[in-house]
């Protein structure tokens, strides 16, 4: 499991940094892609706060937490206003 954990923060932490660059230099409409990447980074902050509360550091793991939620709550207040 922790294989598994490890990998997928390594290709979100690889492959988000890519995207977003490739979205700077195609010049396409960034807001059509802004819900994609703030849902991969809320992914990333919610697998980062459970691999800091597996790790008893319980005050990062819940800052964390309240950080990837607020990018979650952002991405829904950006849909439901636009849609």
């Amino acid at each position: 499991m922790k294989k598994l954990f490890y990998f997928v923060s390594s290709c979100l932490a690889i492959l988000l940094p890519l995207f977003s660059l490739n979205i700077i230099a195609s010049k396409s409409d960034p807001d059509y892609f802004f819900p994609l990447i703030f849902i991969c980074l809320g992914l990333c902050d919610t697998l980062l706060g459970i691999n800091l509360l597996n790790a008893n550091k319980k005050f990062l793991g819940i800052s964390s937490f309240v950080i990837a939620s607020f990018l979650f709550v952002l991405v829904g207040s950006k849909i439901c206003i636009y849609n």
